[in-house]
C-alpha cells in the first residue's frame, strides 16, 4: 500500500540541484579510452557491464553518461559509500577515488555507448501485478518519466534499465539511510522520502516487475 506524501518541495529541490550540477560530464569522453579503463570494472560488473548479482554488482551498461559521472563523483567524494554496513559501496568509493576527471568522462561515455536493456517478455508477471506496479509507479513518473526513461533536468536516471533485484535493493538502501544520507545531495534526499512511500514488499515487487516490462 502506498502512503500519500507531498513531493512538491522535494521535486523543486531536486530540480534546482540538478540544474546546478554540471550534467555534461561524459559528453566529450572517449568511449574507446573508457573501454580500456573499464577492464578493472568488468571484474565485478561484467565485461559488457551486464552486472553480477552474486557480487552485488548492478548492470550499468547503457546508463546515460551524465548519471554515471554523477555517481562516480558521489563515490569519490563520500556522497555514496559512507555507512559502515555498505561494504559494496565502500569498494566502489575506493575505486572512484583513483579516477581522474578524464577517466570519469571516458568511462561514462563508454557505458552509455553500450546501450540499455531490452524490455523483458516475462509471462510469469500477471496482469494484476503489472497493473499494481504501474499504479505504484505513477509517483515515480514525476521525475523518472512515464516510460521510466529518466529525466536529466531532474537528475533522475532511467529505471527501466535497472535489474529488478538492484531496484529493490536501492529502495531498501534509501529507506535505511545507506543511500541519501548526504545532506548536500537533495536529489538523494528526495528519493529517501519516495522510498518510504513504497512501504510493502509486494508493492516493491510489483513496481520492479512493471519496470522490467517497460521500454
Amino acid at each position: 500500500m502506498l502512503k500519500r506524501i507531498s513531493l512538491k518541495a522535494g521535486l523543486r529541490a531536486a530540480a534546482l540541484a540538478a540544474m546546478a550540477l554540471s550534467q555534461s560530464a561524459g559528453a566529450n569522453g572517449d568511449p574507446a579510452a573508457g573501454r580500456l579503463r573499464f577492464s578493472v570494472c568488468g571484474a565485478c560488473h561484467g565485461l559488457q557491464g551486464q552486472g553480477n548479482v552474486a557480487l552485488n554488482a548492478p548492470r550499468i551498461a547503457g546508463f546515460p553518461s551524465w548519471y554515471v559521472a554523477r555517481q562516480l563523483r558521489a563515490f569519490a567524494t563520500g556522497g555514496r559509500g559512507g555507512p559502515e554496513g555498505d561494504k559494496t559501496s565502500k569498494q566502489m568509493a575506493i575505486f572512484a577515488a583513483n579516477l581522474s576527471a578524464d577517466d570519469i568522462a571516458n568511462l561514462s561515455a563508454y557505458l552509455e555507448a553500450l546501450g540499455g536493456r531490452e524490455a523483458a517478455n516475462d509471462a510469469s508477471v500477471s496482469a494484476d501485478s503489472r497493473q499494481a506496479g504501474q499504479a505504484a509507479y505513477r509517483q515515480c513518473a514525476a521525475c523518472h518519466g512515464p516510460d521510466a526513461g529518466g529525466m536529466e533536468a531532474l537528475g533522475a536516471p532511467p529505471l527501466r534499465d535497472l535489474d529488478a533485484w538492484y531496484f529493490k535493493k536501492q529502495l531498501n538502501d534509501f529507506k535505511s539511510g545507506i543511500r541519501g544520507y548526504d545532506t548536500a545531495d537533495p536529489i538523494a534526499a528526495s528519493m529517501r522520502a519516495i522510498a518510504q512511500s513504497i512501504d510493502t514488499k509486494e508493492t516493491a515487487d510489483a513496481v520492479a516487475a512493471y519496470l522490467q516490462l517497460t521500454d
